[in-house]
């Protein structure tokens, strides 16, 4: 599997944790939206696209890296994740992010290394 479509596990309450395909490159919009107990996930390093709201209030997600090659970040992605820091191996936001990819100013440290 390469791509998570839209709204693909969207208000599944009782997701946890979810592992993602390793050659996965597109996660579509809303895909994860209302999650809301979803505490633990990896973004993969092939990802290049992150649509609109993809991880919208999932409110226990409390980490998350974005690997350098994301070149493109949707609208609000992480929109109502109370608890996240956001954790971006990119030295600073890339041009094809949204202006609005992180509407409630959460906490990113910007070049990251694991």
């Amino acid at each position: 599997m390469t791509s998570i479509g839209d709204s693909a596990f969207c208000a599944c309450r009782e997701l946890t944790e979810i592992v993602l395909p390793t050659k996965l490159n597109h996660i579509g919009k809303v895909a994860f939206e209302d999650c809301i107990k979803l505490e633990k996930t990896a973004i993969p390093r092939g990802v290049t696209t992150i649509c609109d709201r993809a991880f919208l209030n999932c409110k226990n997600l409390e980490k998350i890296t974005v690997p350098r090659g994301v070149r493109n970040m949707g609208g609000g992605v992480f929109g109502g994740c109370e608890k996240l820091t956001i954790y971006c191996e990119a030295k600073k936001k890339p041009k094809g992010w949204s202006e609005e990819w992180n509407l409630d100013n959460l906490p990113v440290v910007w070049g990251y290394k694991q």
